[in-house]
């Protein structure tokens, strides 16, 4: 147990020296580079913890095996399936990872949403075939966005380039609250109407004119629910 451990732990790191390597030779923001990189260790180590609670909940049953050929067997495969998932792990990670980046680069374009494409593929799921061919504000985007299944190529774009590519009309922009009610169907149970929430709370701070309406507009209110916010990076 202690050896996978530190098999996941170097495994951690390959990702984190991949991902640098990978990302840093797109022309991006190197801080979104960063944040791309940070919040793909944070699933990473979440994967990894998931994996170690996997294979200890496994290993008492196939060390409890009596016979030494089948129980050999038993705890081969049992670490044959994590390699199997670790390696599908990498595959998700690597196409996340430039979705991930991609979709900075055009938040900071398109402060006000992005255009959902729908990308080739043999089979979309429901929730990428609603949420396709239409603009939507950051406040859903946050919360789903492509890719949204194996082999997706959905992709995010720009306002300017919606409308210059006749994808939308100019002024198209849906309501933010009206947006997130549409896609409720497609976030995690309750997502919306915490998000819903949170703008009620956002609404009146500013009707009571205890926080300036302006300065909102730089608050990530992505980490609200949990207790915190924090500035947008500015743009470039």
């Amino acid at each position: 147990m202690a050896a996978f451990v530190q098999w996941l732990s170097a495994l951690r790191e390959q990702h984190r020296a991949w991902l640098a390597t990978e990302l840093g030779g797109y022309t991006a923001n190197r801080d979104d580079v960063a944040e791309t990189i940070a919040r793909e260790m944070v699933l990473e180590d979440e994967f990894a913890k998931n994996a170690a609670d996997r294979v200890a909940g496994k290993l008492p049953t196939a060390l409890a095996i009596a016979d030494p050929a089948q129980r050999r067997d038993a705890i081969r495969q049992i670490f044959a399936d994590e390699e199997r998932f670790q390696r599908q792990r990498g595959e998700a990670m690597a196409a996340r990872a430039l979705a991930a980046l991609e979709r900075l680069r055009v938040r900071r374009a398109s402060p006000a949403g992005a255009f959902w494409r729908l990308g080739l593929a043999h089979k979309h799921t429901e929730g990428c075939l609603r949420m396709a061919g239409r603009f939507w504000p950051w406040a859903v985007l946050d919360r789903v966005h492509p890719p949204r299944h194996y082999g997706c190529t959905s992709s995010l774009h720009s306002y300017d380039e919606a409308v210059g590519s006749g994808w939308m009309r100019p002024g198209d922009v849906p309501d933010v609250r009206d947006a997130i009610r549409q896609a409720s169907g497609v976030m995690m149970e309750g997502e919306a109407d915490r998000l819903l929430a949170e703008l009620d709370v956002r609404d009146a701070l500013v009707e009571r004119g205890l926080v300036d309406a302006g300065a909102l507009e730089a608050i990530d209110l992505r980490g609200v629910a949990g207790g915190s916010a924090t500035s947008l990076p500015a743009a470039d």
